[in-house]
């Protein structure tokens, strides 16, 4: 019976890794044709288009590393990152908008199963016997 709390935030974990995948991958790939909102965001910024670009691959790739268990840490990492800038960006060149919500939540979703996938391996690591 001491594992189904254990199931339970697995099957959730693997809900939000699937939900947030979705969005990044539509995210991500919505920044590479030009159009008008995105070219406009990333002119506003002032990074330049290849910026787009470079963040729609950041977010397509993090959204299919949020898929692979083995991964999942580091795809969390790579789109929180992301979000942290996006954050920057609103505070201080968009302005602080309802968007900026959605970001933050954003955030606090990654990083939560960030901190979930750390601590799951070491977990599995010290009830794995390991021959000598």
């Amino acid at each position: 019976m001491d594992e189904s709390p254990d199931r339970g935030r697995r099957i959730l974990v693997w809900v939000a890794s699937i939900a947030l995948a979705v969005i990044f991958l539509s995210e991500g790939a919505a920044k590479f044709p030009e159009r008008r909102m995105w070219v406009g965001i990333f002119e506003q910024i002032g990074f330049g288009q290849w910026f787009r670009i470079f963040t729609g691959v950041v977010e397509v790739g993090g959204a299919v590393l949020l898929l692979i268990p083995a991964t999942r840490r580091w795809g969390a990492v790579l789109l929180a990152c992301t979000m942290i800038g996006a954050l920057l960006v609103h505070v201080f060149v968009m302005g602080v908008s309802p968007p900026t919500i959605g970001v933050v939540l954003l955030l606090v979703a990654l990083v939560a199963i960030g901190v979930d996938s750390r601590r799951r391996p070491n977990q599995s690591r010290s009830s794995a016997k390991v021959p000598v």
